[in-house]
C-alpha cells in the first residue's frame, strides 16, 4: 500500500471589507489607598503640584487624624511623580525610608503617611469608572444620595480624633421627621421616598463643607458639628428646623405638610468618652423633643 503525503497548509483568508479603528486608551497616575482597606479610594493625579493632608484646603483631603493638615506634595510632570514632604508632623516615608528631599515616585513605591499605605497606579477611564461606582456604592445612601451610615461613623472618629488634640467642643444633632408613617400611609410609599430625598437636599445645602452629615436609618438623619459654640450649634439646628417646615414638598399636586424634630447633644471634646455616649445623649434629646410636642430642637 502506497502513501501519499499530504502536501496541503493551512490557509488564513482575509475577506477585504472596511477596517474599524480601535480607541486608544491613555492610562493616567492615580494615588490609591492600600490600607486601611476601609479607606480604599483613588484620586486622580493631575500634571500639576497636588497636596496631601487632612485639610480640606487640600487637593488630596483624607480624613486620617495623624496626617498633618498639609503633609506632603506629589507632583506628576507628565513623565515622572515627584514626592516632597511639607514639614509634616509625623513624616513623609517611602518603602520604609523618610523623605527628606524631592524622591521619585513609582508603581512599586509604597508611600507611607499617617496610618495610610499608598501606591501609585496608572489607570484607564473604564477602570476608575467601576472604581467610582464601588465607592459610591460602598460610603452613599442610594435614596437620598448623601453620606451612610458606615462611612458617616468612619469619618465622625477621625473628627473626634481632631477635636481632642485641638481641644474644641463637638456637637451631635439627631434628627428624625415628624409622623413618617403618616406620609406613607396617605401619600404613598414613592411619596415617602421623596420626601427623605428632599429633606437629605435641605439639609446638605445648609451644611458647612466640614460638617459630618448623613442617613442615620429610615426617617432619621445625623450631623456632627465641631469647632463651633454651643450658640451656634442650637442656631444650626433652629434653621434646619425652618427649612423644613417652610419647605414646599409637593407630591403629584399636592403639598405635603412636614415638620422635624432634632435632638442636640453638645460637649468639650475631653470629656466625650466615646462618640456613642454622644450620639445616644443627641437621641434621648429627640426623644424629648417628640414627647413635648415636635416640630422643635431639644437642647
Amino acid at each position: 500500500m502506497s502513501h501519499q503525503k499530504n502536501t496541503s497548509q493551512d490557509q488564513t483568508i482575509i475577506t477585504p471589507g472596511a477596517t474599524m479603528a480601535l480607541p486608544i486608551m491613555e492610562s493616567s497616575p492615580y494615588l490609591v489607598v492600600l490600607f486601611p482597606t476601609e479607606m480604599y479610594r483613588s484620586f486622580a493625579l493631575p500634571r500639576q503640584a497636588v497636596r496631601v493632608g487632612r485639610s480640606k484646603d487640600c487637593e488630596i483631603s483624607i480624613p486620617d487624624n495623624l496626617l498633618s493638615r498639609q503633609h506632603c506634595e506629589i507632583y506628576w510632570d507628565g513623565k515622572t511623580i515627584w514626592l516632597r514632604d511639607l514639614n509634616s508632623t509625623n513624616g513623609t516615608f517611602v518603602d520604609g525610608s523618610p523623605v527628606n528631599s524631592k524622591v521619585e515616585l513609582n508603581s512599586d513605591s509604597r508611600l507611607m503617611i499617617g496610618q495610610l499605605v499608598l501606591k501609585v497606579e496608572f489607570k484607564e477611564p473604564s477602570e476608575i469608572e467601576r472604581e467610582k461606582a464601588l465607592y459610591a456604592a460602598a460610603t452613599t445612601d442610594a435614596l437620598t444620595h448623601i453620606p451612610n451610615r458606615r462611612f458617616f461613623l468612619e469619618q465622625a472618629q477621625g473628627e473626634l480624633a481632631r477635636a481632642k488634640r485641638q481641644e474644641y467642643d463637638l456637637h451631635s444633632i439627631l434628627i428624625d421627621i415628624d409622623f413618617f408613617k403618616k406620609v406613607n400611609d396617605t401619600y404613598g410609599h414613592p411619596a415617602g421616598d421623596f420626601v427623605l430625598r428632599e429633606v437629605a437636599a435641605i439639609f446638605d445645602r445648609e451644611r458647612r463643607e466640614e460638617d459630618l452629615l448623613a442617613r442615620f436609618g429610615g426617617e432619621e438623619f445625623i450631623f456632627l458639628l465641631s469647632n463651633i459654640t454651643a450658640k451656634h450649634a442650637q442656631a444650626f439646628s433652629e434653621r434646619l428646623r425652618l427649612a423644613v417646615q417652610n419647605h414646599r414638598f409637593v407630591w403629584k399636586e399636592q403639598r405635603i405638610p412636614l415638620t422635624i424634630s432634632l435632638g442636640l447633644a453638645s460637649a468639650t471634646a475631653k470629656s466625650v468618652e466615646s462618640l456613642d455616649k454622644l450620639f445616644a445623649q443627641a437621641d434621648s434629646l429627640l426623644y424629648q423633643a417628640k414627647r413635648d410636642g415636635r416640630n422643635r430642637v431639644c437642647s
